[in-house]
């Protein structure tokens, strides 16, 4: 286990990316806090710490906020990672764009299989 380099050290120098981070148990997202804050890690069994410059993009099935007060989303964390929020809202709410997604898939399914499918039926 010592030889394997783990999410922080495989992202050095890039974006990890943490999906569903409010799903995360709360030690987990204390040992994420420290290394985002200390900018290093220690592995297991490793005789030191080693150095990680990593950007954090994280993403939670829940508004941030809602679990912060929930609970299960550490607050320190929320204020370390939260600087910039993007709400995505989800496609029952923005039907107008499933035509033009349908279109998208189909135009590149069509290119990556050979494949000549002119549209779909939506209604």
């Amino acid at each position: 286990a010592e030889n394997r380099k783990g999410l922080f050290e495989v992202a050095d120098g890039g974006t990890l990316f943490l999906d569903e981070i409010n799903a995360m148990d709360l030690n987990l997202q204390a040992k994420i806090l420290k290394a985002i804050e200390e900018k290093r890690i220690t592995r297991v069994g490793a005789d030191g710490p080693i150095d990680v410059d990593v950007r954090i993009l994280s993403a939670a099935n829940k508004s941030p906020i809602q679990c912060v007060e929930d609970k299960v989303l550490r607050e320190d964390l929320f204020y370390r990672i939260g600087s910039v929020q993007l709400r995505i809202p989800p496609l029952r709410e923005r039907r107008e764009d499933i035509e033009e997604l349908t279109e998208y898939f189909i135009r590149m399914y069509n290119k990556k299989m050979g494949t000549n499918i002119r549209g779909s039926r939506t209604k």
